[in-house]
């Protein structure tokens, strides 16, 4: 595992996330920023061909 700088608009919130209803990435980040950040977010890269602008896919913690 390691830890890396990813800008919010590189992560796309997962489409196999059981969960429905959470904040979006921008209002997390915003959160962040104000109350800082004690256990980290989970991404993971995705495929080339999945990219779209976008180079990974939060996989957990996204209700921090």
């Amino acid at each position: 595992m390691q830890v890396v700088d990813i800008s919010t608009h590189a992560i796309r919130e997962s489409k196999s996330n059981p969960r429905k209803t959470f904040r979006h990435l921008e209002d997390l980040a915003k959160s962040m920023s104000e109350k800082g950040q004690l256990t980290p977010i989970i991404v993971r890269p995705l495929p080339k061909e999945q990219q779209n602008g976008v180079t990974h896919e939060l996989v957990s913690g996204a209700r921090r």
